[in-house]
């Protein structure tokens, strides 16, 4: 948000042929760029109740094959 506001300073400057303190941008950037936008609540999904993670499945040939799939891996790249 600092980089937008120096920009419209410097767009500011640029426009009346004079500098601009970062104040007054500061406030014309307020009043004529960020009015104007909607909130973040709006824009921003509702929080959801709970987060799940997945869950770990457990091979059927058991934890050794797991195993010896996990120390394999350089034959299957």
């Amino acid at each position: 948000m600092f980089h937008q506001l120096l920009e419209h300073r410097w767009y500011r400057s640029q426009n009346e042929g004079r500098n601009i303190p970062l104040a007054e941008a500061l406030s014309s950037y307020v009043d004529t760029v960020l009015r104007h936008r909607r909130d973040e609540v709006t824009v921003v999904a509702p929080p959801t109740a709970s987060i799940t993670l997945p869950i770990d499945v457990i091979d059927a040939d058991g934890p050794e094959a797991a195993a010896e799939d996990e120390q394999d891996w350089r034959s299957k790249v």
